[in-house]
């Protein structure tokens, strides 16, 4: 099976070690290589390093949003999201659901403060919201979350 470019490795590789010297600097590269490494992984089946790799990029963007949320939230709300497409494939939908929810409460939150920018994230999260609230046979919900993407995603046409 393919594996990730030799690229994003040689990023991952230097950027760990730039870390060790530099952490302020450098860990938010990291935490973007550890994504982009996770979302390779994720296209060419490696599901189990794609979560881990994912996994360590959240903890990094945790550790950034709590220093300096308005930065680094939009970040830390797609490792959310990532961590629950990964989950999901698990067959681990209670805790896919869990990380969906504190993404899009995040996303609500930097879409209140600026609609253009961020409502189009609100609507890909409430997307996954609605998917795995139907896999867990919880419905009525899913179709209330899809609902109101629908009508967020209708205002950002008609506006």
């Amino acid at each position: 099976m393919k594996r990730p470019s030799r690229q994003i490795e040689e990023a991952l590789a230097i950027y760990r070690l730039l870390v060790a010297d530099c952490p302020k600097v450098f860990r938010p590269h990291l935490a973007d290589s550890l994504h982009n490494r996770s979302n390779c992984l994720s296209k060419f089946g490696h599901d189990e390093e794609a979560l881990k790799a994912n996994e360590e990029a959240l903890g990094i963007r945790r550790l950034l949003a709590t220093d300096r949320p308005k930065v680094f939230h939009p970040a830390l709300a797609d490792s959310l999201n990532n961590q629950s497409i990964r989950l999901s494939k698990f067959g681990r939908h209670e805790d896919a659901l869990g990380a969906n929810e504190e993404a899009l409460g995040i996303r609500r939150l930097l879409a209140a403060d600026r609609p253009k920018v961020f409502l189009p994230d609100l609507v890909h999260s409430l997307n996954y919201h609605s998917d795995h609230l139907s896999k867990l046979g919880r419905h009525e919900e899913a179709l209330k979350a899809n609902e109101e993407a629908l009508s967020i995603r209708h205002s950002l046409i008609t506006d």
